[in-house]
Formats: C-alpha cells, sequence, structure tokens
C-alpha cells in the first residue's frame, strides 16, 4: 500500500512539473532583459560651482555626454524660467569639456520664495528625458 501511494505521489509531482511553460514566467524575464535597439545615452557632471552675482546665476563646471551634448532647465518651483537649452561641448580626449552658463534671476513675486533648481539631462533617439541631474542654487547674498 506505501509504494502505490508513494508512487501516486511522484507521477502527481511529474504531472506538475511537465516542462509546461508558465505564460507569467515568460513575462517577467522578459522585463529583465535590457532593450538592445535603443541608443545608450548618459550625461556626467563634476566640479560644479554655482555663483549669484549681481542679479545672474553663473554656472560653471564640466560635463562628459553622449554626442557630446546635453540639455538643461531652470525652475522656480513649478514655474519654468528658463525652457530647454541645449549646450554642446568641446570635448578633449578623455571625453570631458568644459561649460559656462549666465542666467538672469527673474524679478517677479512668484519666483521670490522659491529655490532655483536647474536640471541638467540627455535625450534618448525618442526625445526622452534620461539621466536627469536636479541642483538647487543657493541665491543668498554674495
Amino acid at each position: 500500500m506505501k509504494k502505490l501511494l508513494l508512487l501516486a505521489s511522484i507521477i502527481f509531482l511529474l504531472a506538475g512539473c511537465s516542462g509546461q511553460d508558465n505564460p507569467g514566467q515568460k513575462e517577467n524575464q522578459n522585463q529583465d532583459k535590457p532593450v538592445a535597439d535603443k541608443e545608450k545615452v548618459s550625461v556626467q557632471l563634476n566640479n560644479i560651482d554655482i555663483k549669484t552675482p549681481d542679479g545672474k546665476i553663473i554656472v560653471k563646471g564640466n560635463a562628459n555626454a553622449t554626442n557630446d551634448e546635453f540639455f538643461f532647465t531652470l525652475k522656480y518651483g513649478d514655474t519654468v524660467v528658463v525652457e530647454e537649452r541645449k549646450i554642446e561641448l568641446d570635448t578633449d580626449k578623455s571625453g570631458w569639456g568644459s561649460f559656462e552658463l549666465a542666467i538672469d534671476q527673474p524679478d517677479d513675486g512668484k519666483t521670490a520664495k522659491q529655490i532655483p533648481v536647474f536640471t541638467f539631462y540627455s535625450k534618448n533617439n525618442e526625445g526622452e528625458i534620461v539621466n536627469p541631474n536636479y541642483v538647487p542654487v543657493d541665491v543668498g547674498k554674495e
């Protein structure tokens, strides 16, 4: 009797593990694989120096970006002060290039109590923002 029960248990186990694919499992496996046809883009920043003299915001730094270009915007809270602009880098052999920005600070009441934040980023072939870097600006007196 014990042998018959053991044999029935083994048959049930083999039937349950019979090599049929679980459709949910295949979907999860495909999600973990990187998409090969999208271009890999990135931007790296270093030595960022921000000064705020005489109602301006001066940004200096170094960047390494795909296609030697990256983008930025400037927001005060939810208010966009500087729409998207492209920065083209003149890079050296290491791939790094320097950049400098000079932006006038707005004088309106909407932005007076907000902290300005730069967003530096790359874009892929579809125009989607990739690798955003958020840099707040201290607009205190110098």
